[in-house]
């Protein structure tokens, strides 16, 4: 294989407090739910003293397709995604794009040590906090790599697809720690093929080369 023209680099992310998707999650509504302006404010301390415990990074990469099967891509390297979902997801695809994600260990460890004392509504909000957050880490390095394809002329799919999604087996985990310095990230698989810290991400999506 020849050398990849996008070696994967770690990267801290900064962004703004996903609040609108946050409070999504914990259950309010913006037309329903009715909070006094005290209630809005302590909530949104909660919310921003969770955030301050992020410490978001990622990275990503691509590699060619080399063939193409109906449960089957294969890439560059020799490398498989075992997925027909994947597959038929982009049909037209010429590369496919890798990039992970992780908020770090602070605020997971913060949210279990809540629930382990019995404050669970504390620990309810950091999930929600952590777990919005990671999403929003993956869609600004998904925005990041589009910009950097674009210079070579492809387009990155904005719909992406991770491991345990569909037909793809939580064992597409390992191809992630294959391609990205996930270690090095602080992340690491468990025998169970589930992530630590609990608040990181992975996922692929497809690249067309040419202007779209």
């Amino acid at each position: 294989m020849k050398k990849n023209p996008f070696p994967p680099r770690i990267a801290p992310m900064f962004f703004p407090v996903p609040e609108e998707t946050i409070m999504a999650r914990l259950g309010y509504s913006r037309w329903r739910t009715v909070l006094s302006g005290e209630e809005k404010q302590h909530l949104a301390n909660r919310i921003a003293g969770c955030f301050q415990l992020c410490r978001p990074c990622g990275c990503w990469t691509a590699l060619p397709i080399t063939g193409r099967e109906e449960a089957v891509l294969h890439l560059a390297g020799g490398d498989t995604i075992a997925s027909a979902g994947v597959s038929a997801r982009y049909p037209e695809a010429a590369w496919m794009w890798f990039g992970a994600v992780t908020i770090g260990s602070a605020l997971p460890a913060k949210s279990a040590e809540w629930m382990q004392a019995g404050h669970s509504a504390e620990a309810v909000i950091a999930d929600a906090v952590g777990g919005e957050s990671a999403d929003a880490a993956m869609d600004f390095l998904q925005k990041q790599a589009a910009g950097t394809l674009r210079h070579w002329g492809m387009h990155l799919a904005e719909r992406r697809f991770s491991p345990g999604y569909g037909d793809w087996d939580l064992s597409g985990q390992k191809l992630f720690f294959e391609l990205l310095p996930l270690e090095e990230m602080g992340i690491r698989l468990t025998d169970s093929l589930l992530m630590v810290p609990e608040k990181s991400v992975t996922a692929v999506a497809g690249i067309i080369c040419g202007s779209k």
